[in-house]
């Protein structure tokens, strides 16, 4: 089954014990709304989790030269946000505890195996490459959010 989280799910209120997102909410969950529309379908005590790629810190104005060419991209700008832009966002919902927000340990390695996994003969798959490389280490994070429904 595929869906389309941005519109209303197909499963009872309280049906999950946890909603996570791997690599993808960051592309989605980038509204205010978005975060208060899963809560109805976890349970009580339950857990919504998600981890994605982010930015040690957010570039705003300032973006560094040799991201420059990437944030030309304009859904790289709106995808890739750091931490705090996170916190504010999801500091705003009601209805949930906040248990952790944070860089990913396991960063470097997670970013390794994904690099390792591209395949750089694939057009579409080619400038993320080269925006990874060009970052060199110095700007991208793993984001992890993990709030409890209350």
């Amino acid at each position: 089954m595929t869906l389309d989280a941005t519109q209303p799910l197909p499963f009872a209120k309280g049906y999950f014990d946890v909603i996570f997102s791997v690599g993808a909410y960051n592309m989605f969950g980038d509204s205010e709304e978005m975060l208060p529309s899963f809560i109805p379908y976890v349970k009580k005590g339950g857990y919504i989790a998600v981890a994605f790629p982010g930015l040690k810190y957010d570039f705003g104005d300032n973006v560094p030269p040799e991201m420059q060419p990437f944030w030309d991209v304009p859904e790289v700008a709106r995808y890739i946000r750091g931490i705090d832009w996170w916190k504010e966002l999801w500091g705003k919902t009601a209805g949930i505890e906040i248990i952790n927000i944070s860089g990913q340990t396991c960063h470097d390695i997670a970013w390794e195996e994904y690099l390792a996994s591209r395949n750089p003969n694939i057009e579409e798959e080619k400038w993320d490459l080269d925006m990874m490389e060009a970052e060199g280490g110095k700007y991208f994070n793993t984001i992890q959010l993990i709030a409890k429904v209350i």
